[in-house]
């Protein structure tokens, strides 16, 4: 009985909490400080879900590649620059290789002693050993082509004014010592 009188008087309790409403409007319950909202229906916060769950991988996983790529770019400016310097490396001791092999001619007893046809037997086959496809010239300090490898013997040898109007052969010729200059472009091209 008790709790018959306790539903009643909160029946009357709310009824008297409830604004008077005619008969013809259908009664809201909702109390008013609860703010009328509707929720969002069950697709939405689905995709609301997996889209908060996939933006976020999506951002470190772009990230992630940014910075991957970064590296990359980086490693291989590393392995360019080493590279380049173990070339360096190689060249340069190609070059002090045929730089020996040409002052091991300029001591030649041969061309010590003026005997052309014996040092030009020597320079061929320092030549054919050492530089295929090259050639050696042996040039006075006026320009004129003692010896030309790439000519038979006995051919008439032009005379290279070029070389003596820059003076590329008489400061080396001065201090002795071998020095390498751009090709030079003349009568005989080689």
């Amino acid at each position: 009985m008790e709790q018959k009188q306790g539903s009643v008087a909160l029946r009357r309790w709310a009824r008297d909490l409830m604004p008077t409403v005619p008969s013809d409007h259908p009664v809201d319950v909702r109390s008013p400080q609860s703010p009328t909202r509707r929720g969002l229906s069950l697709r939405w916060c689905l995709v609301l879900l997996v889209v908060a769950s996939v933006v976020p991988l999506l951002v470190f996983s772009v990230g992630y590649q940014y910075l991957e790529y970064r590296e990359d770019v980086a490693n291989t400016g590393r392995q360019t620059l080493a590279l380049a310097r173990s070339m360096a490396l190689s060249i340069d001791q190609e070059l002090q290789t045929c730089i020996v092999a040409l002052k091991t001619l300029t001591v030649s007893r041969a061309l010590q002693a003026g005997d052309l046809d014996a040092f030009r037997v020597q320079a061929e086959t320092v030549v054919a050993q050492q530089f295929p496809g090259a050639n050696i010239l042996l040039l006075k300090e006026d320009g004129q082509q003692v010896m030309n490898t790439i000519l038979p013997p006995g051919a008439p040898l032009p005379v290279r004014p070029n070389m003596v109007r820059r003076g590329r052969y008489s400061q080396p010729a001065a201090r002795s010592c071998p020095t390498s200059t751009r090709v030079p472009w003349g009568p005989v091209r080689w």
